[in-house]
């Protein structure tokens, strides 16, 4: 009989980190190689946008990835209580990404179409009922479990902000949350009160909301590197953020809210100027959150989460990056 061997806890929580963040970009894999099948199986005719896919052959997997990915979004502690926030409410507003489909296609290419009268409003009504539940319970959970009046943590959660001859400090995490509250209290309003335009509108509302939240969770990422390495190196953020892994992250997240705007502008205009210019413009998006993700679980991979920076003594209650 072998010898015991125990592992470390510190091993498994190694372990564990590595395995979610593998699992976020697996996931965006899996999305992606389901969409190219489709498409092979359809004379290689695109539809309009991803979540077009939502009625396709792509549906189970389309529904899947985002619920995965959503779910291990919200798991994934970020190393600021900012970072924490944006992950959390990128994930959450996933669900309803992948709950409330957006408009149908015309025509719909390919074999494996859903029935014109799926899915039905109760099918909408009842997945969106569920996911309003399970954040309720999960902050109530949060409520419970930790200690929300906390302003502690990384100096990089609180911003200085100059008017005339006095300085206020600006609590970010709290400006996180009422962004990530004002998309779910509209979502809430649209159950409510108007569920045509939760239909017509609340797929396009929290993809927003989603991709607007990673974008700053990787240009966060970019001035939490540069701060790092400022600390570590004696330099200022203003010339490590020109460099190195910061400047590519700030340059991904760039890419990342450009994209946006250029989606919304573009789901506004329609399709009939450029029928795949949304989807173009949603694969960049995935792509440019795979290569961030990629390359921060490549410098991660050792270390585990980043070092933040805190207050120290000398610091004050106003410490400058």
């Amino acid at each position: 009989m072998g010898d015991t061997v125990q592992i470390q806890p510190g091993e498994l929580m190694r372990a564990t980190y590595r395995s979610l963040r593998l699992s976020m970009i697996a996931l965006i894999l899996m999305l992606g190689f389901a969409i190219l099948w489709q498409a092979a199986i359809s004379e290689w005719r695109f539809q309009t946008s991803i979540s077009a896919y939502f009625y396709t052959g792509v549906h189970p997997v389309f529904i899947g990835a985002l619920c995965a990915l959503g779910a291990l979004l919200m798991a994934y502690k970020g190393s600021t209580r900012v970072e924490d926030v944006l992950l959390n409410f990128s994930g959450y507003f996933a669900f309803f990404v992948a709950f409330i489909p957006c408009r149908r296609p015309d025509p719909i290419y390919g074999p494996g179409a859903l029935p014109e009268t799926f899915p039905a409003d109760t099918d909408i009504e009842i997945a969106v009922a569920a996911a309003f539940v399970v954040g309720l319970l999960g902050l109530a959970l949060w409520g419970f479990t930790s200690d929300w009046r906390s302003v502690g943590g990384s100096v990089i959660d609180v911003a200085h902000m100059s008017l005339g001859p006095t300085s206020i400090a600006v609590d970010l995490a709290w400006l996180a949350r009422i962004g990530g509250w004002v998309i779910t209290l509209i979502l809430f309003g649209l159950y409510i009160w108007d569920r045509e335009a939760l239909t017509d509108y609340g797929h396009y509302i929290a993809a927003i909301g989603m991709f607007v939240g990673l974008g700053m969770v990787v240009a966060y990422n970019a001035v939490m590197g540069a701060l790092v390495n400022a600390e570590r190196n004696g330099t200022s953020v203003a010339a490590e953020i020109r460099q190195g892994r910061p400047l590519i992250y700030a340059a991904l997240a760039f890419g990342m809210e450009l994209a946006v705007i250029v989606a919304v502008v573009l789901g506004a205009l329609g399709h009939g100027s450029s029928p795949h210019g949304l989807i173009s413009v949603e694969a960049v998006l995935l792509i440019l959150f795979a290569i961030a993700w990629a390359v921060q679980s490549h410098e991660l991979w050792d270390e585990g989460p980043r070092p933040v920076v805190v207050p120290t003594a000398d610091d004050g209650d106003s410490p400058e990056p």
